[in-house]
């Protein structure tokens, strides 16, 4: 695929959205948090129900101590919502939340067969830009922006026992770790794929997904590198901070790894994967604390953002 130019945003706004997504892709959102789910009559579009973060910061919104982002309950709650009135759009405002969430959130979208929208003003990033390709139509009006960034479940800290086996023997617990990880991202790519690809209207071959997922990684370049040897030689004198930094550095290049290994079989795997793939590999293209705003013209070309209806 060719080269897409992003923007970045600013770094307060950044890093509020990088700490959220590394909380809720390390399993640690809180289940009190949750979505607002707001309705109103815009002239031109009809009734809209508003799905958003609530800022509990601003003395004009009267939020619920529990609506803040995307978590757990939220499709559920969404499902009820289309199920019990007609509404004629959804429109998105967060800045993400519980990413498997997400997906179930475009599913209900998609089931209920809605046109979604990120409308000017509006920001959509992590777990909001899965739901947001649940919609059948898609718009992301001139002045609404669709962000990504990679996911980490290490920002935020890494847990005492994996620290513990690093610091005790580097070489063992960095190989130990790489290859745990590319076998998760294996699994996590292969079913977000398949959402990707049913979203965008393609067939996945779950089989032969199952297929590429059992299939276990003995050895990675990586692993015989001199990187890896320096890795290791830094941990035994600098530590733990290093041994952080490291340990997340490896978590994002096992997740390339993983989604570049599904490259050679994507005429395997159904109807679009090619096309998911490419998506994929871009909305994870950048660094978990470096999100991007998707141009309008990559999300037209990659299938983000669906044609305009003729008049």
């Amino acid at each position: 695929m060719g080269h897409h130019k992003f923007l970045n945003v600013e770094a307060p706004r950044l890093l509020r959205w990088a700490l959220a997504c590394a909380v809720c892709h390390a399993g640690l959102m809180s289940s009190a948090a949750a979505l607002e789910f707001r309705t109103a009559q815009v002239n031109g579009v009809g009734q809209v129900l508003l799905a958003q973060d609530c800022d509990e910061q601003d003395p004009k919104n009267r939020c619920r101590p529990n609506e803040t982002q995307v978590s757990e309950g939220d499709a559920d709650r969404l499902n009820q919502l289309l199920s019990s009135k007609r509404y004629d759009e959804v429109w998105l405002n967060s800045g993400g939340g519980n990413s498997d969430e997400g997906q179930r959130i475009g599913r209900v979208l998609r089931n209920h067969r809605m046109a979604v929208r990120i409308p000017k003003g509006s920001e959509c990033a992590s777990a909001c830009t899965v739901a947001f390709l649940g919609g059948v139509i898609r718009t992301v009006d001139v002045g609404g922006h669709f962000l990504v960034h990679a996911r980490s479940g290490l920002l935020n800290g890494v847990q005492k026992d994996l620290m513990a086996r690093v610091l005790a023997n580097p070489e063992q617990g960095l190989r130990r770790e790489f290859l745990l990880q590319m076998a998760q991202n294996r699994s996590f790519v292969a079913e977000r794929m398949m959402y990707i690809q049913t979203m965008l209207r393609g067939e996945p071959d779950a089989q032969s997904y199952t297929a590429l997922v059992g299939q276990t990684a003995e050895d990675h370049p990586y692993l015989e590198s001199g990187t890896f040897a320096k890795h290791v030689a830094r941990i035994k004198v600098e530590g733990a901070a290093v041994a952080h930094a490291i340990l997340m550095e490896n978590e994002k290049a096992s997740f390339d790894a993983a989604l570049a290994s599904f490259q050679p079989y994507l005429g395997q795997l159904g109807r679009r994967a090619d096309k998911a793939h490419q998506l994929m590999t871009t909305m994870f293209a950048t660094t978990i604390v470096r999100v991007a705003d998707m141009p309008q013209e990559t999300m037209f070309k990659l299938g983000v953002v669906t044609p305009a209806l003729p008049p």
